[in-house]
């Protein structure tokens, strides 16, 4: 072959491997770019976004403008950044504005932040700011400027329930905090005459004595003009409001809850529930635990304006004791598992109103167990996510009904003492001798 024509040749291929190279890096670029996708191995999934902050995301129907405030030494800055950008990707109503408050002082002026290291959040009129950065406190803003109207829910007191804002561990400040989270307001009502105007939702959580005769009458009344009650009852208390529910096609047992097969911390008396119907609460739930909860299920004989559904069951090696000083079953006087726990009820009614008519649904949960929401055992398992997706249930907000932004694992390694002595022994002593040992060996055998 010709020299010249030889290196003419060897050129053009230099030149066509540059080429597709340049072109396969541009592919590459492009796909990179428009076709992103992650791979998320951590046990709890904590950098993939949440089933709830997806929907809030895709249920946005007015435009959000979230402006950060971060200067270029914020350690925090390239976090947020990162993680509005994935909110950024999922819809065309949020728009991210990066703004450095050294250099650009009077746009942080006119926006009305007078500190470094905040997020605003601005849909209409409606503004939030935060200083926490977490998926969690993203979506919870989001929640909060994108409702329409804030829902009230009233919490009863009066008869030793649990107090929403209690911080002890039997109190329920933690679901106040996490209801204001979600955009509702709470409050309280001491007895229940009638309705407050604003009352959205009546709460009845652990009461321990029984309603008035008055109060009882006025809950129907409540019902009866289209209400929404969560009523949350514990083994052993009668609340006067058994007949009330039987009514509504729930009928609450006179017994404690038993389940040998899933229980927490081996205790019988604390089922664990994995065990779900196919009703919009549950949809998604891993594990919940009650402590000591009774068996709540649906009345044989109820009414075509009524809807009633199980939610939750125990395991079938479960049953609902009749004596709790026994704790042993007797197929003749013990309600056989699976036993249900939790029952829904919907009744359609047609309330007279001054241009005529209106169709309403009026709304019961009733749950056998309040303590699984206390500020002790609502963090775990999946306990919250189960009392806020009851709120969204009945205050018919079923868009928010969700698997929440888990708050992050700390994950510890306990060693008992023999243990920390084994690693001592094998990384101190055995792992460096066996070297010295081996490299010994192969020195004299070369030596040899």
């Amino acid at each position: 072959m010709i020299p010249g024509f030889r290196r003419l040749l060897y050129g053009a291929n230099l030149i066509i491997i540059i080429i597709v190279m340049f072109l396969l890096a541009v592919v590459i670029n492009y796909l990179g770019k428009h076709y992103n996708k992650r791979i998320d191995l951590t046990a709890s999934k904590q950098f993939t976004l949440s089933e709830q902050t997806i929907k809030t995301i895709n249920s946005l129907k007015k435009p959000v403008l979230i402006s950060t405030f971060f200067n270029k030494k914020n350690p925090n800055r390239q976090r947020i950044y990162d993680l509005l950008a994935e909110y950024d990707n999922l819809s065309a109503n949020i728009t991210v504005d990066k703004v450095d408050p050294i250099a650009n002082p009077s746009k942080t002026q006119e926006k009305g932040i007078t500190s470094y290291g905040v997020v605003l959040f601005e849909s209409g009129s409606k503004r939030e700011v935060t200083t926490v950065f977490g998926e969690q406190e993203v979506t919870q803003s989001l929640i909060k400027i994108s409702k329409e109207e804030t829902k009230v829910i009233y919490f009863l007191s009066g008869h030793g329930e649990h107090d929403s804002k209690n911080d002890k561990p039997n109190g329920y400040s933690e679901i106040r905090t996490r209801l204001a989270n979600q955009g509702y307001q709470a409050k309280t009502l001491e007895f229940f005459q009638s309705a407050p105007a604003d009352c959205d939702l009546l709460v009845i959580a652990g009461a321990d004595k029984a309603l008035l005769p008055s109060e009882v009458t006025a809950v129907e009344n409540y019902l009866e003009q289209g209400g929404r009650l969560l009523l949350l009852l514990d083994p052993g208390i009668e609340v006067g409001l058994e007949k009330l529910m039987a009514k509504w096609g729930v009928a609450i047992g006179d017994d404690l809850v038993v389940d040998p097969a899933s229980s927490f911390s081996k205790d019988v008396t604390t089922p664990v529930i994995v065990r779900y119907y196919q009703h919009p609460i549950v949809y998604g739930l891993s594990a919940t635990f009650f402590p000591r909860v009774r068996s709540v299920s649906k009345e044989e004989d109820i009414g075509d304006q009524l809807t009633v559904l199980p939610v939750m069951m125990t395991t079938a090696n479960g049953w609902a004791e009749k004596n709790p000083d026994k704790l042993q079953f007797d197929k003749d006087v013990d309600l056989a598992g699976p036993v249900t726990i939790c029952v829904s009820a919907v009744k359609s009614l047609l309330i007279k109103t001054a241009g005529g008519s209106d169709v309403r649904y009026a709304r019961v949960l009733v749950l056998g167990d309040s303590d699984f929401a206390t500020n002790s055992f609502i963090k775990m398992l999946s306990n919250s996510d189960l009392f806020i997706n009851s709120v969204n249930w009945l205050l018919e907000d079923e868009d928010l009904i969700s698997i929440r932004p888990k708050e992050p694992d700390e994950r510890k390694i306990q060693l008992t003492g023999s243990q920390v002595r084994s690693l001592f022994v094998i990384n101190v002593l055995v792992a460096p001798l066996s070297v010295m040992v081996i490299g010994t060996l192969i020195w004299w055998r070369y030596r040899s």
